[in-house]
Protein backbone atom coordinates (compact mmCIF):
# COMPACT_ATOMS: atom_id res chain seq x y z
CA UNK A 1 0.00 0.00 0.00
CA UNK A 2 1.41 3.40 -0.97
CA UNK A 3 0.23 6.91 -0.24
CA UNK A 4 1.06 10.28 -1.73
CA UNK A 5 2.08 13.25 0.40
CA UNK A 6 1.98 16.73 -1.07
CA UNK A 7 4.40 19.17 0.56
CA UNK A 8 5.43 22.75 -0.04
CA UNK A 9 8.82 23.09 -1.76
CA UNK A 10 10.35 24.56 1.40
CA UNK A 11 9.13 21.60 3.44
CA UNK A 12 10.28 19.14 0.77
CA UNK A 13 13.77 20.63 0.86
CA UNK A 14 13.93 19.82 4.59
CA UNK A 15 12.95 16.14 4.20
CA UNK A 16 16.61 14.97 4.04
CA UNK A 17 17.32 16.71 7.37
CA UNK A 18 14.30 15.00 8.90
CA UNK A 19 15.42 11.57 7.57
CA UNK A 20 18.93 12.11 8.94
CA UNK A 21 17.36 12.84 12.30
CA UNK A 22 15.34 9.60 12.14
CA UNK A 23 18.59 7.62 11.94
CA UNK A 24 20.90 9.70 14.15
CA UNK A 25 18.51 11.54 16.52
CA UNK A 26 20.71 14.61 15.97
CA UNK A 27 19.85 17.89 14.24
CA UNK A 28 23.11 18.66 12.48
CA UNK A 29 22.07 20.64 9.39
CA UNK A 30 19.23 22.72 10.79
CA UNK A 31 19.33 26.51 10.21
CA UNK A 32 17.05 29.53 10.36
CA UNK A 33 16.02 28.73 6.77
CA UNK A 34 14.85 25.18 7.57
CA UNK A 35 13.82 25.31 11.24
CA UNK A 36 10.18 26.31 10.70
CA UNK A 37 9.81 23.76 7.90
CA UNK A 38 11.15 21.05 10.22
CA UNK A 39 8.74 22.17 12.92
CA UNK A 40 5.94 21.77 10.38
CA UNK A 41 7.16 18.31 9.35
CA UNK A 42 7.48 17.19 12.98
CA UNK A 43 3.85 18.15 13.57
CA UNK A 44 2.70 16.62 10.26
CA UNK A 45 4.32 13.25 11.02
CA UNK A 46 3.84 13.34 14.80
CA UNK A 47 7.57 13.31 15.62
CA UNK A 48 7.60 14.70 19.17
CA UNK A 49 11.35 14.43 19.74
CA UNK A 50 12.10 16.27 16.49
CA UNK A 51 9.56 18.93 17.44
CA UNK A 52 11.18 19.36 20.85
CA UNK A 53 14.69 19.72 19.41
CA UNK A 54 13.58 22.09 16.65
CA UNK A 55 11.85 24.34 19.18
CA UNK A 56 14.97 24.34 21.35
CA UNK A 57 17.01 25.38 18.31
CA UNK A 58 14.58 28.15 17.33
CA UNK A 59 14.47 29.53 20.88
CA UNK A 60 18.26 29.75 20.97
CA UNK A 61 18.86 30.83 17.38
CA UNK A 62 16.24 33.51 16.70
CA UNK A 63 17.62 37.05 16.88
CA UNK A 64 17.12 40.37 15.10
CA UNK A 65 19.76 39.44 12.51
CA UNK A 66 17.72 36.48 11.22
CA UNK A 67 14.16 37.07 12.46
CA UNK A 68 12.99 37.92 8.93
CA UNK A 69 13.69 34.35 7.79
CA UNK A 70 11.58 32.93 10.61
CA UNK A 71 8.77 35.39 9.82
CA UNK A 72 8.88 34.53 6.11
CA UNK A 73 8.73 30.75 6.55
CA UNK A 74 6.15 31.07 9.32
CA UNK A 75 3.91 32.87 6.82
CA UNK A 76 4.39 30.04 4.31
CA UNK A 77 3.34 27.37 6.82
CA UNK A 78 0.72 29.53 8.56
CA UNK A 79 2.65 28.97 11.78
CA UNK A 80 0.98 31.50 14.07
CA UNK A 81 3.18 30.67 17.06
CA UNK A 82 6.50 31.36 15.30
CA UNK A 83 4.98 34.36 13.56
CA UNK A 84 3.90 35.76 16.92
CA UNK A 85 7.34 35.19 18.47
CA UNK A 86 8.99 36.88 15.48
CA UNK A 87 6.60 39.82 15.69
CA UNK A 88 7.16 40.32 19.42
CA UNK A 89 10.92 40.30 18.93
CA UNK A 90 10.63 43.01 16.27
CA UNK A 91 8.28 45.09 18.42
CA UNK A 92 10.54 45.02 21.47
CA UNK A 93 13.67 45.68 19.40
CA UNK A 94 12.26 48.30 17.02
CA UNK A 95 14.89 50.84 18.08
CA UNK A 96 17.58 48.48 16.80
CA UNK A 97 16.08 48.43 13.30
CA UNK A 98 18.13 50.69 11.03
CA UNK A 99 16.71 52.14 7.78
CA UNK A 100 19.16 49.96 5.83
CA UNK A 101 18.22 46.76 7.71
CA UNK A 102 17.57 43.68 5.56
CA UNK A 103 14.54 43.04 7.79
CA UNK A 104 12.72 45.90 6.04
CA UNK A 105 13.46 44.36 2.64
CA UNK A 106 12.07 40.91 3.39
CA UNK A 107 9.01 41.37 5.62
CA UNK A 108 5.65 42.13 3.99
CA UNK A 109 3.50 45.26 4.55
CA UNK A 110 1.06 43.47 6.89
CA UNK A 111 3.85 42.25 9.18
CA UNK A 112 5.48 45.70 9.18
CA UNK A 113 2.14 47.34 10.00
CA UNK A 114 1.67 44.95 12.93
CA UNK A 115 5.06 46.08 14.27
CA UNK A 116 4.55 49.85 14.15
CA UNK A 117 0.88 49.70 15.19
CA UNK A 118 1.56 47.63 18.31
CA UNK A 119 0.38 49.31 21.56
CA UNK A 120 3.76 48.36 23.04
CA UNK A 121 5.57 50.73 20.67
CA UNK A 122 5.90 54.23 22.13
CA UNK A 123 5.20 56.20 18.97
CA UNK A 124 5.57 59.54 20.77
CA UNK A 125 9.16 59.13 21.91
CA UNK A 126 10.22 57.06 18.88
CA UNK A 127 8.28 58.93 16.21
CA UNK A 128 11.31 60.27 14.32
CA UNK A 129 13.01 56.86 14.32
CA UNK A 130 9.83 55.16 13.13
CA UNK A 131 9.44 57.74 10.34
CA UNK A 132 12.92 56.77 9.11
CA UNK A 133 12.16 53.06 8.92
CA UNK A 134 8.70 53.70 7.45
CA UNK A 135 10.27 55.77 4.66
CA UNK A 136 12.90 53.08 4.08
CA UNK A 137 10.35 50.25 4.07
CA UNK A 138 8.10 52.09 1.62
CA UNK A 139 11.06 52.77 -0.65
CA UNK A 140 12.04 49.06 -0.63
CA UNK A 141 8.44 48.00 -1.38
CA UNK A 142 7.38 50.95 -3.51
CA UNK A 143 6.30 48.75 -6.43
CA UNK A 144 3.90 46.65 -4.35
CA UNK A 145 2.30 49.33 -2.16
CA UNK A 146 -1.06 50.82 -3.02
CA UNK A 147 -2.25 54.21 -1.81
CA UNK A 148 -4.40 52.76 0.99
CA UNK A 149 -1.51 50.73 2.44
CA UNK A 150 0.84 53.72 2.21
CA UNK A 151 -1.67 55.87 4.10
CA UNK A 152 -1.96 53.18 6.80
CA UNK A 153 1.81 52.98 7.27
CA UNK A 154 2.24 56.76 7.43
CA UNK A 155 -0.73 57.36 9.72
CA UNK A 156 -0.34 60.21 12.21
CA UNK A 157 -0.86 57.76 15.10
CA UNK A 158 2.44 56.05 14.30
CA UNK A 159 4.56 58.99 13.13
CA UNK A 160 3.14 62.20 14.61
CA UNK A 161 6.61 63.74 14.23
CA UNK A 162 8.72 63.14 11.14
CA UNK A 163 12.49 63.15 10.93
CA UNK A 164 13.77 65.99 8.73
CA UNK A 165 15.84 63.58 6.61
CA UNK A 166 12.78 61.41 5.90
CA UNK A 167 10.29 64.21 5.16
CA UNK A 168 11.35 64.87 1.56
CA UNK A 169 11.55 61.12 0.85
CA UNK A 170 8.02 60.54 2.17
CA UNK A 171 6.66 63.40 0.05
CA UNK A 172 8.33 61.89 -3.01
CA UNK A 173 7.02 58.40 -2.17
CA UNK A 174 3.47 59.69 -1.83
CA UNK A 175 3.64 61.22 -5.30
CA UNK A 176 5.23 58.08 -6.80
CA UNK A 177 2.72 55.66 -5.24
CA UNK A 178 -0.18 57.90 -6.24
CA UNK A 179 1.24 58.01 -9.77
CA UNK A 180 1.65 54.26 -10.12
CA UNK A 181 -1.97 53.83 -9.03
CA UNK A 182 -3.14 56.01 -11.96
CA UNK A 183 -4.21 58.98 -9.85
CA UNK A 184 -1.63 61.43 -11.10
CA UNK A 185 -4.22 62.89 -13.46
CA UNK A 186 -5.56 64.74 -10.41
CA UNK A 187 -2.06 66.00 -9.58
CA UNK A 188 -2.64 69.62 -10.55
CA UNK A 189 -6.24 69.71 -9.31
CA UNK A 190 -5.38 69.10 -5.65
CA UNK A 191 -6.31 72.16 -3.62
CA UNK A 192 -5.58 70.85 -0.11
CA UNK A 193 -2.58 69.10 1.38
CA UNK A 194 -2.83 65.67 3.01
CA UNK A 195 -2.08 65.04 6.67
CA UNK A 196 1.29 63.49 5.76
CA UNK A 197 2.16 66.43 3.52
CA UNK A 198 1.37 68.91 6.31
CA UNK A 199 3.64 67.04 8.74
CA UNK A 200 6.45 66.87 6.19
CA UNK A 201 6.08 70.53 5.23
CA UNK A 202 6.17 71.56 8.88
CA UNK A 203 9.45 69.78 9.64
CA UNK A 204 11.09 70.91 6.38
CA UNK A 205 10.13 74.52 7.04
CA UNK A 206 11.48 74.32 10.60
CA UNK A 207 14.84 73.21 9.17
CA UNK A 208 14.91 75.57 6.17
CA UNK A 209 18.62 76.23 6.72
CA UNK A 210 19.34 72.57 5.93
CA UNK A 211 17.64 72.64 2.52
CA UNK A 212 19.81 71.24 -0.23
CA UNK A 213 20.61 73.55 -3.13
CA UNK A 214 19.32 70.82 -5.46
CA UNK A 215 15.54 71.26 -5.25
CA UNK A 216 14.73 69.51 -8.55
CA UNK A 217 12.67 66.95 -6.64
CA UNK A 218 10.12 69.69 -5.87
CA UNK A 219 9.08 69.73 -9.54
CA UNK A 220 7.34 66.38 -9.09
CA UNK A 221 5.29 67.59 -6.12
CA UNK A 222 1.71 68.92 -6.45
CA UNK A 223 1.70 72.73 -6.83
CA UNK A 224 -0.25 73.07 -3.59
CA UNK A 225 2.49 71.25 -1.68
CA UNK A 226 5.26 73.39 -3.19
CA UNK A 227 3.27 76.58 -2.54
CA UNK A 228 2.56 75.71 1.10
CA UNK A 229 6.17 74.59 1.65
CA UNK A 230 7.56 77.89 0.35
CA UNK A 231 4.99 79.95 2.27
CA UNK A 232 5.67 78.07 5.51
CA UNK A 233 9.44 78.28 5.00
CA UNK A 234 9.33 82.04 4.45
CA UNK A 235 7.21 82.50 7.58
CA UNK A 236 9.58 80.42 9.71
CA UNK A 237 12.64 82.17 8.23
CA UNK A 238 11.14 85.60 9.03
CA UNK A 239 10.35 84.52 12.58
CA UNK A 240 13.84 83.10 12.97
CA UNK A 241 15.28 86.44 11.78
CA UNK A 242 13.07 88.38 14.18
CA UNK A 243 14.03 86.08 17.01
CA UNK A 244 17.70 86.41 16.06
CA UNK A 245 17.51 90.22 15.96
CA UNK A 246 15.66 90.25 19.27
CA UNK A 247 18.21 87.93 20.86
CA UNK A 248 21.06 90.11 19.54
CA UNK A 249 19.38 93.24 20.94
CA UNK A 250 18.91 91.55 24.28
CA UNK A 251 22.51 90.40 24.31
CA UNK A 252 23.77 93.88 23.38
CA UNK A 253 21.59 95.39 26.12
CA UNK A 254 22.92 92.92 28.65
CA UNK A 255 26.51 93.60 27.61
CA UNK A 256 25.92 97.37 27.76
CA UNK A 257 24.40 97.07 31.22
CA UNK A 258 27.29 94.89 32.31
CA UNK A 259 29.82 97.42 31.01
CA UNK A 260 27.94 100.33 32.63
CA UNK A 261 27.92 98.55 35.97
CA UNK A 262 31.59 97.71 35.55
CA UNK A 263 32.47 101.34 34.74
CA UNK A 264 30.40 102.59 37.66
CA UNK A 265 32.18 100.18 39.98
CA UNK A 266 35.57 101.24 38.62
CA UNK A 267 34.66 104.93 39.03
CA UNK A 268 33.54 104.22 42.58
CA UNK A 269 36.86 102.53 43.34
CA UNK A 270 38.82 105.45 41.84
CA UNK A 271 36.79 107.99 43.83
CA UNK A 272 37.37 105.93 46.95
CA UNK A 273 41.12 105.99 46.37
CA UNK A 274 41.04 109.77 45.74
CA UNK A 275 39.10 110.37 48.97
CA UNK A 276 41.56 108.22 50.88
CA UNK A 277 44.53 110.16 49.45
CA UNK A 278 42.88 113.51 50.34
CA UNK A 279 42.17 112.31 53.86
CA UNK A 280 45.79 111.18 54.16
CA UNK A 281 47.15 114.52 52.98
CA UNK A 282 44.81 116.43 55.32
CA UNK A 283 46.03 114.39 58.24
CA UNK A 284 49.67 115.03 57.34
CA UNK A 285 49.03 118.79 57.12
CA UNK A 286 47.38 118.76 60.55
CA UNK A 287 50.35 116.97 62.04
CA UNK A 288 52.77 119.47 60.44
CA UNK A 289 50.81 122.39 61.87
CA UNK A 290 50.88 120.81 65.31
CA UNK A 291 54.64 120.38 65.01
CA UNK A 292 55.18 124.07 64.09
CA UNK A 293 53.29 125.22 67.16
Amino acid sequence: CTSTITLDDVAADSIPIMLDFCYSQNLCAVSCDSAVALRYLSQYFGMKLLHHKVMAFITKDMKMENVQYYAQTAKIFHDEKILSVSLNMCIHSIQEVEPSSSLLKFIDPDFFYDIISSPEVDTCSMSCHISKIVASFCRFHQGELDEETFEKLTDRRFIPLIDKESAMDLLDLEVSITSQNNKLSLHNLITTTTCLQKRCINVLAQHWNDFSEDTAILRSFPPMVVSELFERTITVAKNDRKNYVSSVKIEIGQQAEKLTNQHQQEAHEVQKQVDQERAGRAKIEEELQETRR
